[in-house]
């Protein structure tokens, strides 16, 4: 098989048109990621053949190759019609537990409402909501989450420091296989965020905060949720709780998984560098709606 990233092989590569720009880079990204994206839902049913494969191989390798070189990348040999999903739970699970809408047309939604409440403001376009800041790969439908357009949530970054001067944040490694992430969860109709926040830190690791615990609320920010469509999206408002000082990691108060959470530790966080190392250690990475804000916070 020809993977020469080069050269077309059996298939017939058309280039795109180059993009110009200040936003050139922030466009091909998304550009990119959603290609990707398309291409492993049309891989999982299109690696009956020889031919099928020699496509998925020779597409991965020019759209990394252009990754890696900022070159325009190649248009997928899959179909590009918009894709529709929303997984079965949604529907079922979550109309029958309410956090999911049991609305399935968003055409039929008031989404007055809505868009006045949203932290980050979104465009509604015939009757459907619009991601405001990345193209999924799922242009419609709901994907994993619940309801149409922005879901609100809270997390809480915990942090405290050891005799050495060490920095720990205390984390959860999330049931649904989504890797380690923040405590938190959905902020409840008329809730405030930060106290959404400290309700889920203590559901998922059941920990006891001192009344000297200092923190701060951070400005809502669009989070890439794994389980995001392109009319279902995830934003979140981020509570930094710092305990302060302990003779050891030993002494900082004591946390154990529960509700959402299969487990809650406190792991190693001088930097977000520091972190991705110590749960590859274990196996583990950090759920990636979390990354960037994690690398954010961590920097300053």
């Amino acid at each position: 098989m020809d993977v020469n990233p080069h050269t077309t092989g059996s298939t017939d590569v058309t280039e795109r048109p180059a993009m110009d720009g200040p936003d050139k880079t922030h466009r091909a990204y998304h550009t990119l990621r959603a290609d990707l994206l398309e291409l492993h839902g049309w891989a999982e049913s299109a690696l009956n053949t020889d031919h099928d494969r020699q496509c998925i191989a020779e597409h991965l390798t020019r759209t990394l190759w252009a990754l890696l070189t900022d070159v325009t990348p190649p248009i997928p040999p899959f179909p590009t019609e918009a894709r529709t999903y929303t997984h079965p739970d949604v529907l079922t699970i979550g109309v029958r537990d309410g956090w999911a809408d049991p609305e399935t047309d968003p055409r039929r939604i008031d989404w007055t409402a809505r868009q006045a409440a949203a932290a980050i403001p979104f465009e509604v376009i015939n009757g459907r909501p619009v991601n405001p800041c990345e193209s999924t790969g799922i242009r419609h439908g709901r994907n994993q989450l619940g309801h149409w357009g922005e879901a609100l949530a809270a997390d809480a970054m915990v942090t405290a420091t050891d005799g050495t001067g060490a920095r720990w944040l205390l984390m959860v490694e999330r049931s649904d296989g989504h890797g380690w992430a923040l405590p938190g969860g959905f902020v409840e109709p008329d809730e405030d965020p930060e106290d959404a926040a400290v309700r889920e830190l203590s559901e998922e690791t059941c920990i006891l905060l001192p009344d000297i615990a200092d923190s701060q609320v951070d400005a809502p920010r669009y989070v890439p949720d794994p389980r995001a469509s392109d009319e279902a999206w995830m934003v979140t408002v981020l509570t930094r709780i710092d305990l302060g000082t302990y003779p050891s990691p030993a002494d900082f108060p004591p946390v154990h998984g529960s509700d959402d959470a299969a487990r809650a530790a406190w792991l190693p966080a001088h930097d977000y560098r520091t972190l991705t190392r110590c749960l590859a250690g274990l196996g583990a990475e950090v759920f990636p709606a979390h990354r960037q804000m994690l690398a954010d916070a961590l920097a300053r």
